[in-house]
């Protein structure tokens, strides 16, 4: 007897979806082999390789772009496109500022500063950041029934489980502290 199968997974977050998302992918074997009228044989093989997504930081008061978006003030524009704004502080200095896709920084508060980021600025710091897992099961036996009734079974088995993350956040001017 033989059993196979395959599964596939993928999930997206529903906040932040560029960097929010979960993917599955695993794949088992199982099978049962009659040596003889009175031996078997028989094995299960399972893998998982899970990855994720997620935007960090969100079961705190402290930062994260969930906190960030309740807490920063409403004055602060998202990006900043206005000239008479990008010529005063902090705009005007030499620093590493996050811009989007037009070359544009994102907002940064006066009135609120430490943790409380923009939120979108928060985003692109995430942005190609994730964990992962691997995860092996495995276990084989013998079954022997030397005569009927009386049946002895030998089992072994194995679970390896690796796990970590990839992770860079490149050095950026975020807030006003």
């Amino acid at each position: 007897n033989f059993f196979f199968s395959f599964g596939y997974l993928e999930e997206e977050g529903i906040v932040a979806t560029d960097i929010s998302n979960f993917e599955r992918t695993n794949i088992r074997l199982n099978s049962t082999h009659k040596i003889t009228p009175w031996l078997t044989f028989g094995e299960n093989f399972g893998y998982s390789r899970n990855k994720s997504v997620g935007i960090g930081n969100t079961n705190s008061e402290y930062g994260g772009p969930l906190s960030s978006a309740t807490n920063l003030d409403p004055l602060t524009p998202v990006v900043v496109t206005d000239p008479a704004r990008l010529s005063q502080f902090p705009y005007n200095q030499d620093l590493p500022f996050l811009r989007d896709a037009s070359g544009n920084p994102y907002g940064i508060s006066q009135q609120v500063a430490q943790e409380i980021i923009n939120p979108l600025a928060y985003i692109k710091t995430r942005l190609g950041n994730f964990g992962y897992s691997d995860n092996f099961v495995g276990n084989t036996y013998l079954e022997a029934e030397p005569i009927e009734g009386l049946v002895f079974r030998s089992n072994l088995g194995v679970k390896l489980s690796y796990w970590g993350d990839e992770t860079f956040t490149p050095i950026n001017y975020l807030n006003a502290s």
